[in-house]
């Protein structure tokens, strides 16, 4: 759920994991004469409230985050660390990773690294094996170059073992996050 200032409106996204699910447009009714930061909290506040008891009632429980597993995603660079392309394809990657996990209540993006000629990019899901496929699909070779020796790996998130490799494009076994 979240709220769009232009619109004065709450989204929400609702569905099963891993399916993309539906969106609902919930308008709100602001007081001129009160403060609009306010009223927005409040209203945000209940509405989160009432969408948390009609998951419980539909049998929907939190995820905690002991049963959640890292998720790293690995690709080669094709030039020096620092260009320019290498900075705007992390950003594309990024924003294209967290748009698929987020919209198929997956997971989210966390973070990333660059090194050793490679970017890796961290993200925290609620369901490993389905979002390593939703991913190996989503960024094949085919879409683009970079994707030609992508590699996919996870571990559970309350452990320090090492990432376990799921996917690699190019069938490459080896796997290091440094």
């Amino acid at each position: 759920m979240w709220y769009e200032k232009e619109n004065a409106c709450l989204v929400r996204h609702h569905g099963e994991v891993g399916d993309e699910g539906e969106t609902e447009v919930v308008s709100l009714s602001l007081d001129a004469e009160q403060s609009t930061e306010t009223q927005v909290k409040t209203q945000v506040d209940s509405h989160m409230a009432d969408f948390i008891k009609e998951g419980m009632a539909a049998g929907y429980t939190p995820f905690d985050d002991k049963d959640k597993h890292w998720l790293a995603i690995q690709i080669p660079l094709r030039e020096a660390v620092g260009t320019h392309e290498t900075f705007d394809f992390l950003e594309d990657v990024e924003g294209y990773v967290s748009e698929k996990l987020g919209w198929n209540g997956l997971g989210e993006m966390d973070g990333h690294d660059i090194g050793n000629g490679k970017i890796n990019v961290f993200c925290l899901v609620v369901d490993a094996a389905l979002a390593v496929a939703l991913l190996q699909s989503a960024l094949s070779p085919e879409y683009d170059e970079w994707f030609k020796h992508i590699k996919i790996a996870t571990r559970p998130n309350d452990s320090d073992i090492d990432y376990q490799l799921k996917y690699a494009a190019d069938g490459d076994p080896d796997f290091d996050i440094f």
